[in-house]
């Protein structure tokens, strides 16, 4: 089997001659976006062609490499895969805000659907992978500084320590709305964009 890293764009095809018993064969591939999580995604590729059959093809999605690892190389490697999802989580979140990524990037309910039921067709380990992204997903957000949420709860405190008093009842009260009209925007705009998928 092969490897292949690229960046495209999802549904555009991309050429791809490949060598096999001394031949060169032509090869289309058509990138695919697969969600690691409610704000990441990447680009797979799928390669067909006319000698690959349907289970072949079904069996070629399916492969991967299972590591089995010991308690303290698991909590390392736990750790590790954590650390890179907070970063891209948090790196598509600034690129959204600062308008170097689409907005189209958020999924909502139909879409964490969709991929828990791709997941759990997948085998156990990748289920479990994906409950698990999905809640350091819910964590960060709960975290971001916006009114409402917890990490709002904790700007608070933050002004508080640095003001030596604490944030007025209006300003919380004005800062509640604030936060509750974001959070209905933000779920608006991924229940749009799940809608989108769905019929584009």
């Amino acid at each position: 089997g092969y490897h292949v890293q690229s960046h495209g764009r999802a549904d555009q095809p991309l050429a791809l001659t490949v060598e096999r018993d001394g031949a060169l064969i032509e090869l289309e591939v058509r990138p695919r976006k697969e969600s690691t999580g409610l704000f990441s995604s990447r680009l797979i590729l799928g390669v067909s062609n006319a000698e690959i059959t349907a289970e072949q093809r079904a069996s070629l999605e399916r492969a991967a490499i299972l590591l089995r690892l010991g308690p303290l190389e698991g909590l390392a490697a736990a750790g590790k895969e954590t650390w890179r999802l907070t970063g891209s989580t948090l790196g598509l979140l600034g690129r959204m805000i600062t308008g170097k990524a689409s907005v189209k990037n958020l999924s909502g309910p139909i879409s964490i659907a969709q991929f828990a039921n791709s997941s759990a067709s997948a085998g156990l380990s990748q289920f479990l992978f994906f409950l698990g992204a999905i809640s350091l997903s819910l964590g960060i957000l709960n975290l971001l500084p916006i009114p409402i949420l917890d990490g709002g709860h904790l700007l608070y405190y933050l002004i508080e320590l640095v003001k030596g008093s604490p944030v007025s009842e209006q300003a919380q009260m004005a800062g509640q709305y604030f936060g509750l009209i974001a959070l209905a925007g933000l779920m608006g705009l991924a229940f749009v964009n799940d809608i989108l998928r769905l019929v584009g």
